[in-house]
């Protein structure tokens, strides 16, 4: 994953925000606000508007509380979710520890969560970033033209809390000790591994094995 620029300020609940123009522009323009519940790191649990910001790597949450405006990332709030109307379903998205191999070090980092079971969840995560060589400057107009929005999803090894793309050999390597058996049912089944629906199913099959 690439870093991207830190557009606001980490803010514990009780410390007000002060965004910048820019970051005021472009929010307007790509998020969308939800009234839900945020449950904090300390335990409060809070029932208000807020927008998700996928800005940088880890993720931000905007919100609105008692007339304030906060924003905090995973080190603060543990879970967030809310009724999306369009599409008919409560989401749900919690601060997972990802390990970087690259880093060699472990980040809470805001994941949606799309289907979890004791061994293997599958997450996802909306990305937004801006084209190459635009940057941020006070007169700056931001428009959905300058915007690249993406959705990515992964598999999270709940035993090692380790990031896998979301893909066959990923797979195969989280449920290595069952593979005859998940090959068996894909061909009684007819599973391809074509979209997520196909791996949600052969993660519920595994889950049964163990």
């Amino acid at each position: 994953m690439k870093n991207r620029a830190l557009l606001f300020c980490i803010f514990s609940l009780g410390s007000q925000v002060s965004w910048s123009q820019n970051a005021e522009k472009l929010n307007e323009k790509i998020e969308d606000w939800y009234f839900g519940t945020i449950v904090m790191t300390s335990g409060d649990v809070i029932e208000c508007d807020f927008a998700y910001n996928p800005l940088t790597i880890e993720g931000l949450l905007q919100f609105s509380y008692e007339g304030v405006n906060y924003t905090a990332g995973p080190s603060k709030i543990s879970s967030f979710g809310f009724f999306d109307e369009e599409r008919g379903t409560y989401r749900k998205f919690q601060s997972f520890p990802v390990y970087s191999e690259v880093t060699e070090m472990t980040n809470e980092i805001f994941m949606e969560i799309l289907h979890e079971t004791q061994f293997i969840s599958l997450v996802g995560r909306k990305t937004t970033g801006l084209k190459p060589g635009y940057g941020f400057n006070a007169n700056a107009v931001i428009t959905q033209k300058n915007v690249i929005k993406g959705y990515e999803r992964y598999f999270i090894d709940m035993a090692t809390a380790r990031l896998h793309e979301m893909t066959k050999k990923e797979f195969f390597k989280l449920t290595s000790d069952k593979k005859p058996e998940i090959k068996s049912f894909m061909k009684e089944e007819h599973v391809q591994l074509n979209e997520s629906a196909d791996f949600i199913k052969l993660m519920e099959y595994y889950a049964s094995l163990k």
